[in-house]
């Protein structure tokens, strides 16, 4: 009766591959294979944040390039006409053709300040669009990685799923011929639910995941989504492990983009200061003109105008003057001055250099706070990653332990030692086990990739590259 029953088995073990049913997620799809540069590629292309950034970027570098033109003198050109009757007298006709200059002489470094200040917030610009563009490729990469971890998570399953099917067949063969329970049935069919739940679970998440692809490329998911082709590669152990605490303790003081924006604040309130300390200085701007005049053309009568102008921003009482020398035609000359001022005007101007200090002061007091605070962040970081490769080796270890102990478990399933039960949630752990090893090398490139993002390094695509297989 045995030798008949382990022969009946047998065949039913050598037939079943033919007879498996579909599995939850198994069906065809309209899909389009993307590999991870073309997927890049698409996004950045798509990426309408990242046009408008550099759109943004452009107007401001020409803003900063016109702002020069303050350096330069500012020219006139200017015609009038004049005609007055005068009652018992003879009448006015005067006609005037003019061509003036105007230049910025002195300002205390003033305009020389604010192009600087421009100029560093356009650099800061550039950094921003950069980071755009590496946290766009950042997030293709780990929406792409987390479809392929998706992927190979239905694979594990789909095997156990296999083995739960056969399982379940011989089962019911067993209790048919009386050899175990409905009881032991019903829990191997139980098991089964358990792996099609998962699966199905899985399904929706990648399914999800795919939808966030499509929008990151553009892709139309209801035409074809995206499917990203590779696998991760079993053997990835990070990409960190070559370059010591202290090189990137020096990159992240270099290249990090919010320290960067601390220090170009502590440069503007440091030339906020320098300003507030030359207030009483004044603007001087130096003009000249030259004109002839007349009854009718052609103008006949030269003549010409030198002037200053001062403009004294100093609180309580702010003043502007004037002073200026010339002549109309050869019997008239002139020279004069002209001095106004605004009585408790421009009083906040009493505390600026008080206020400068003090926004310097809290400027320095961030930078040096959050130099230290980076400092942490990547000490942290280096040692999260450290004990993650710790976590993924225990893991591989782990999961060669369990291949071996699969081995042993299935030549005692097969000696009738171990229940067929026992030996599905044996599989069933088995496989959780290699999900396992999978987030831990999938959470492992994001600890790194965090760190790659605090030192403000790009190089995103070669990351991806080191994680993913078949790309």
């Amino acid at each position: 009766m045995k030798a008949l029953l382990g022969l009946g088995l047998l065949v039913l073990e050598l037939v079943s591959p033919l007879r498996l049913t579909a599995l939850p997620g198994s069906g065809p799809e309209e899909a389009e294979p993307m590999s991870l540069e073309k997927a890049i590629q698409a996004a950045l292309q798509n990426s309408r944040e990242l046009r408008y950034s550099l759109l943004s970027q452009k107007i401001a570098s020409e803003k900063l390039r016109l702002s020069a033109r303050r350096f330069f003198p500012e020219l006139e050109v200017g015609i009038s006409r004049n005609d007055s009757v005068l009652y018992g007298d003879p009448d006015s006709r005067l006609r005037q053709v003019s061509f003036g200059i105007r230049q910025l002489l002195f300002d205390a470094g003033r305009t020389v300040s604010g192009l600087k200040l421009q100029s560093s917030e356009n650099k800061l610009g550039a950094l921003d669009l950069r980071a755009s563009r590496e946290e766009l490729i950042y997030s293709v990469i780990l929406t792409y990685i987390e479809l392929l971890c998706f992927k190979q998570k239905k694979d594990i399953d789909r095997g156990v799923h296999q083995t739960a099917s056969l399982q379940q067949r011989i089962a019911q063969e067993e209790v048919r011929l009386g050899v175990i329970t409905e009881l032991d049935l019903l829990d191997i069919a139980l098991g089964l639910k358990n792996i099609e739940l998962e699966l199905e679970k899985a399904e929706e998440e990648e399914r999800l995941l795919l939808f966030k692809l499509a929008r990151l490329t553009g892709s139309d998911p209801a035409e074809k989504k995206p499917v990203p082709v590779g696998t991760i590669n079993e053997e990835y152990a990070g990409f960190t492990a070559a370059q010591s605490a202290d090189y990137w303790l020096k990159r992240a003081l270099e290249n990090n983009l919010e320290l960067l924006k601390l220090r170009a604040r502590l440069a503007a309130q440091q030339e906020a200061l320098a300003a507030a300390r030359l207030r009483w200085l004044p603007e001087i701007t130096g003009s000249f003109s030259l004109f002839f005049s007349g009854v009718d053309y052609p103008l006949t009568e030269p003549g010409f105008n030198l002037g200053l102008q001062f403009s004294f921003q100093a609180p309580f009482l702010p003043l502007q003057a004037s002073a200026s020398a010339g002549k109309r035609n050869p019997q008239e000359r002139s020279l004069g001055y002209s001095a106004s001022g605004k009585l408790a005007e421009s009083l906040e101007g009493l505390y600026s250099l008080s206020l400068a200090k003090l926004n310097l002061q809290q400027a320095r007091g961030q930078l040096e706070e959050f130099e230290m605070e980076l400092k942490l962040q990547i000490q942290e970081s280096l040692f999260t990653i450290e004990n993650q490769k710790k976590i993924l080796l225990l893991l591989r270890e782990k999961l060669t332990i369990g291949q071996r102990r699969m081995i042993i478990q299935r030549l005692r399933l097969e000696l009738g030692e171990l229940k067929r039960i026992d030996f599905l949630n044996e599989e069933v752990n088995l496989g959780k086990l290699r999900v396992e090893v999978l987030n831990g090398q999938v959470t492992l490139y994001k600890q790194e990739v965090a760190l790659l993002k605090l030192c403000g390094l790009p190089g995103a695509l070669q990351t991806g590259s080191a994680i993913i297989r078949g790309i």
